[in-house]
C-alpha cells in the first residue's frame, strides 16, 4: 500500500526534533523554491519507421529538462545526456530482430525520474530471414519436467522442434513467445532447438536451446546469493501491481484499491497481453492471489485503517480463467474472531493483510501487522460462505509481510515484505520443515536484500514457477522522500 505516507510522518517528526533541540529548520520560503516537478519525455513517433535494412536506428524525442538518460533492455546508446527540447539518439550495431521492448527514462539534476516511455516497435531486417533469439532459458538444473521457455521471433510463423524437446504450441507471434515443453524424463538435454517458418516459407535461423538438466527428485536448497534481476518496467495499467500468479509459464497480476475487478496477463517485459474481467467481484483493496489445482483465489483483504467489515476472498474456476476473458466468481466472506475494535488510525492496525496461500484443503492469510509487527496466520475454508476466522500461529519480528507463495514441490512457504522503517531493506523469508499449519514451527530463514536496483523498493507480490525461480512485482512510487521508482517485474533464482 502507500507506505510513503508513513515516511512523510517520520520526516516531519525529525524536522520537529531538530527544531526542539535548537538545530533550526530551513526557511519555508527557501523550501518552496525547490522545483520537484517530475520531468517528462515524449517520443517523436514519426521518427520511428517500422522496418529498416540498417543496423543503426535513430530516435527523436523531446525532454522537458536537461538530464541523464536511462536505457532498458537491448536498445543502448552511447548518448547518456539529454537537453531540454528536441534530442536525437542512435542505437548502433543492432542484430536482426524485432524490437518492441525498448524504453527510455530521464533523471534530472534533483534526482527526479520521469515516467518510463516505450519506444515504438521496429524491425532490424538486413536479411529476409526470420530471426529467433533466446530470452529466458530453462534453469540449468531444474526439477520441472514440463519446463517453460521464452524466445523472441521477428516474424509470425510455424514452429518446428528438433531434438528431444517437443511442444503442442505450433505458432509463433512477433515478439516474445513462451512455450511449455511436453513432459521430459530426468536427464541432460543438449539437443533441443527451434526454427520458425514465416508466411512466405522462409525458415529462420536455428535457435539452440541452452542445455539443461532435469532432476525431478532434486532437493531444493537455497542458492548461495540472491541478487534480483529486474526484467521490466510494468505497463501503466498495472503500476499498482499487488498480487502475482504463475500458471503454465504465464504471469498474472492485479492492482490494489486503485484498480478494477480485473486480472491481467503480463509478458516478461511487463506489458499487458490479456485482461480477464472478474464478474460478481469488486476491487475494494485486492492485495493477493493464490491457486490450487482447480481454483484461483483473490484476497480482498487490504485494510490499512483496520475499519473494514467487508473482507472477502473471491473464488474462480481456473480452467474458465485460462480460456475466457470474463469469468464468474463466488465469495468467501471473512471476519477476524479476535477483532472487536474497528477504530484504528492509518497504518496502526493489526488487521491489515496482504498475503494469502493455498495449503492442502484450506486458505491461509498472513497479516501485515502495523501495530506491533507480530504476523498472525488465519485459516479459512475454501468453500464459499461466511466465516469467523481464527489465527493458527504467529511470529514477531521487524517485518511487514506484503505477500506469500507456497512452493508445492519444495514444501516451503516464501514470504516477501520490508522492514518497518522506511522500506530500507526488502526481505524474503523462507519457512520450511514446519509441522502441520504451524508454519513458524520449523526453520525460518530470513534473507535481507539491500539494493539500489531500480524499482526494488515497495515489493508487493510474489509467486514461484514450481522450480528454482520466484517472481516479484513492486508498485510505482513517485515521492520526494522515498524517491521515484517505476512499478517493476523481478526474478530471483532462489534455489539451486
Amino acid at each position: 500500500m502507500k507506505r510513503y505516507y508513513q515516511k512523510s510522518y517520520y520526516f516531519f517528526t525529525v524536522v520537529y526534533m531538530l527544531f526542539i533541540y535548537g538545530c533550526g529548520v530551513p526557511d519555508i520560503k527557501e523550501l518552496i523554491k525547490i522545483d520537484r516537478t517530475q520531468p517528462s519525455i515524449e517520443i517523436e513517433t514519426k521518427s520511428v519507421t517500422l522496418e529498416t535494412k540498417s543496423n543503426t536506428k535513430k530516435i527523436s524525442f523531446y525532454s522537458s529538462v536537461n538530464g541523464t538518460l536511462i536505457y532498458e533492455n537491448d536498445c543502448q546508446s552511447d548518448i547518456k545526456k539529454a537537453n531540454a527540447g528536441k534530442n536525437i539518439i542512435s542505437f548502433d550495431n543492432l542484430p536482426d530482430g524485432y524490437y518492441d521492448f525498448c524504453t527510455l527514462t530521464i533523471v534530472d539534476s534533483m534526482g527526479d525520474r520521469s515516467k518510463t516511455v516505450e519506444i515504438p516497435a521496429f524491425f532490424i531486417n538486413k536479411s529476409e530471414q526470420p530471426t529467433l533469439r533466446e530470452i529466458i532459458p530453462i534453469t540449468s538444473n531444474t526439477s520441472d519436467n514440463t519446463p517453460s521457455y521464452t524466445f523472441r521471433s521477428s516474424s509470425k510463423g510455424d514452429i518446428s522442434y528438433q531434438g528431444r524437446c517437443k511442444s503442442s504450441q505450433q505458432k509463433a507471434d512477433i515478439g516474445n513467445n513462451i512455450i511449455t515443453f511436453e513432459k521430459l524424463e530426468d536427464g541432460y538435454y543438449d539437443d533441443c532447438s527451434i526454427t520458425v517458418t514465416d508466411q512466405e516459407g522462409v525458415i529462420s535461423n536455428v535457435l539452440q536451446v541452452t542445455p539443461f538438466s532435469i532432476d525431478h527428485n532434486k532437493e531444493f536448497k537455497l542458492a548461495d546469493s540472491f541478487t534480483p534481476n529486474r526484467l521490466a518496467t510494468l505497463d501503466q495499467n498495472v503500476k499498482e501491481s499487488s498480487g502475482l500468479l504463475y500458471i503454465d509459464g504465464k504471469l498474472f497480476t492485479h492492482n490494489d484499491s486503485t484498480g478494477k475487478a480485473e486480472i491481467y496477463e503480463i509478458d516478461s517485459y511487463g506489458r499487458v497481453e490479456r485482461t480477464i474481467k472478474i464478474n460478481g467481484a469488486t476491487n475494494i483493496d485486492w492485495e493477493a492471489i493464490t491457486q490450487d489445482n482447480n481454483y484461483i483465489y483473490i484476497a480482498d483483504t487490504g485494510n490499512n485503517k483496520g475499519d473494514r467489515k467487508d473482507l472477502k476472498i473471491y473464488k474462480i474456476d481456473k480452467s474458465d480463467f485460462m480460456s475466457n476473458n470474463s469469468v464468474d466468481s463466488k465469495t468467501i466472506e471473512i471476519k477476524y474472531s479476535d477483532q472487536d475494535n474497528f477504530d484504528y488510525k492509518d497504518f496502526s492496525t493489526p488487521y491489515d493483510a496482504e498475503a494469502i496461500i493455498s495449503y492442502k484443503d484450506k486458505l491461509y492469510i498472513f497479516s501485515k501487522n502495523w501495530k506491533n509487527e507480530v504476523t498472525k496466520v488465519y485459516s479459512v475454508s475454501k468453500e464459499p460462505g461466511s466465516y469467523i476466522i481464527d489465527d493458527v500461529t504467529s511470529y514477531g519480528y521487524d517485518f511487514l509481510v506484503t505477500d506469500a507463495t507456497y512452493h508445492v514441490k519444495a514444501d516451503k512457504i516464501i514470504l516477501v515484505g520490508y522492514d518497518s522503517q522506511f522500506m530500507i531493506t526488502q526481505k524474503i523469508v523462507v519457512l520450511e520443515n514446519f509441522s502441520g499449519d504451524d508454519f513458524f514451527s520449523g526453520d525460518i530463514k530470513e534473507i535481507e536484500i539491500k539494493t539500489d536496483l531500480l524499482g526494488f523498493k515497495q515489493v508487493e507480490s510474489i509467486t514461484n514457477d514450481g522450480a528454482e525461480k520466484i517472481y516479484m512485482t513492486s508498485e510505482e512510487i513517485a515521492n520526494r522522500y522515498v524517491g521515484n521508482h517505476p512499478g517493476s517485474l523481478f526474478e530471483i533464482k532462489l534455489f539451486k
